[in-house]
């Protein structure tokens, strides 16, 4: 089975969708935390609780990356996490 845990090539395509350095892109958007989650999850068996604001993000995230991968326009739905205040750890908190 190929390595799938490689986040580079999701990071630099997300770099480039929102024009921010790699680096930049991987610390904004946490997709090495998500895929380590699914880890967690799948091959590990951990009961985790995912909330829907982080299956909402995920999902955001996702759907930036195929319309780009597609060819298509973007709708930009992960700017969110670019904004002042956004902390990743946030959605993995139940919302009061």
């Amino acid at each position: 089975m190929p390595d799938t845990s490689h986040v580079r090539p999701v990071n630099e395509r997300l770099s480039r969708i929102y024009g921010v350095s790699p680096p930049q892109a991987a610390a904004t958007f946490h997709v090495g935390r998500l895929l380590n989650l699914r880890s967690k999850i799948v091959h590990d068996g951990e009961d985790l609780t995912i909330y829907s604001h982080l299956s909402d993000y995920a999902y955001a995230l996702y759907e930036d990356l195929l319309h780009d991968a597609l060819g298509m326009r973007t709708h930009y739905l992960g700017a969110f996490a670019l904004q002042p205040g956004f902390d990743f750890d946030d959605l993995l908190r139940p919302r009061p």
